[in-house]
């Protein structure tokens, strides 16, 4: 599941990876939320970076989902 919802000064990505997803799939997710490409776009239409939060249960409970919330401000 995956909301973006923007206004005039705020962006708010969130999103909850099925429970039991494989690990390696984490990366990917990480590098699509706050990799070099997304901040070079993200600068390009004006909007800084100013929180990102990413978890999940421990690692050994089985079937735990991975969460995350990203914010960016407008800039310009």
């Amino acid at each position: 599941m995956l909301e973006v919802s923007c206004n005039a000064a705020l962006c708010e990505v969130l999103g909850v990876a099925d429970a039991g997803m494989p690990l390696n799939e984490i990366p990917r997710i990480l590098e699509s939320l706050q990799g070099q490409e997304v901040d070079q776009a993200s600068q390009a239409l004006g909007l800084e970076n100013v929180v990102q939060s990413f978890g999940a249960s421990p690692v050994d409970a089985a079937g735990s989902p991975f969460v995350f919330a990203v914010y960016w401000r407008r800039v310009s």
